[in-house]
């Protein structure tokens, strides 16, 4: 691996990059020298122009921003990520038409409870007793 010089730490300031920067994207990112004081802060390699039309395809499909790029971070292409619904909207109608809320639909998918089970299994028909 290449050392920077002061002439590259030079460059790299010129666009923005201080020498911790620099030297950050080098040890912790594996980045080459070349791209590490050429990159500018802020600036992704691809370009941000990569997701535009995505983004919107997300958009008209009910998924933020912050969504589908989390989705995208968590594994699921592009287009996945794009395209699939939200939540379980499909099942919120169902557990309200049963007399579930939706605090207890959700703790019971987050407990790992199927959720068309969550959905349509009644809720508890008694109250806890308090004991003190």
């Amino acid at each position: 691996m290449e050392k920077p010089t002061l002439k590259d730490y030079a460059k790299a300031a010129e666009i923005g990059v201080n020498k911790k920067y620099v030297d950050q994207r080098m040890k912790e990112l594996d980045w080459s020298l070349e791209r590490a004081i050429t990159t500018p802060v802020g600036t992704s390699w691809e370009g941000n122009e990569k997701n535009k039309k995505l983004l919107k395809l997300a958009e008209k499909n009910g998924v933020s921003e912050s969504t589908f790029y989390r989705r995208k971070r968590n594994g699921m292409t592009p287009y996945e990520a794009a395209t699939t619904a939200k939540g379980f909207e499909k099942y919120i109608p169902l557990a309200e038409s049963n007399g579930i809320s939706n605090k207890t639909f959700y703790q019971r998918v987050k407990r790992k409870m199927d959720p068309y089970e969550a959905a349509t299994k009644p809720p508890r028909k008694y109250e806890k007793k308090q004991i003190s």
